[in-house]
């Protein structure tokens, strides 16, 4: 018999840690089923995560149609959009909140120390979402190590000096 649970982001992330991580799930060719070493597998379906508890026989096959990389790279995507979500939704409270309360004083009225809390504790949420963003920024995203840089500006010189040579001859 098939178990089917269907999971938010938070719980894949999740389910990905406390099985290893990203490294023990093997992503199938079309991007859309990861096996874990138990022959249980998560599922994209509709834009939702779904974990299966059955060996698929086609998969288990054929370990040659797996992708890790790809795998961690829609996590990761899946990742960044819930981080900017909240954060986006983290700023358009507190300009609200800000925004009511400089109302308030313009008419004379002094800001609860309530909204002042608020205010403070949207404050802390926009600065942890961002850190939570740049996280995963850089890990989509990583910058260039010193030794791809040396290699590009070599390769970079290598094709001036080759153009340069070439309109030496054609002039």
């Amino acid at each position: 018999m098939l178990t089917t649970m269907a999971f938010s982001m938070d719980d894949v992330i999740s389910f990905c840690e406390e099985h290893g991580g990203y490294d023990n799930l093997v992503m199938t060719e079309d991007g859309r089923r990861a096996m874990l070493p138990d022959g249980s597998y998560l599922e994209v379906s509709n834009g939702l995560y779904v974990m299966r508890w059955r060996p698929d026989p086609l998969t288990l096959d054929n370990p040659d149609h797996f992708d890790h990389h790809d795998l961690k790279l829609r996590v990761l995507s899946n990742q960044k959009q819930y981080w900017q979500t909240r954060l986006n939704r983290a700023v358009r409270e507190f300009d609200d909140l800000r925004d009511r309360a400089k109302r308030g004083i313009a008419y004379g009225s002094v800001p609860s120390p309530d909204i002042e809390r608020q205010l403070i504790a949207l404050k802390g949420m926009v600065e942890e979402y961002r850190e939570e963003l740049a996280k995963v920024d850089n890990e989509l995203n990583p910058p260039p190590s010193p030794e791809q840089l040396a290699a590009d500006k070599a390769q970079a010189d290598a094709l001036s000096a080759a153009l340069e040579r070439l309109n030496q001859i054609l002039i």
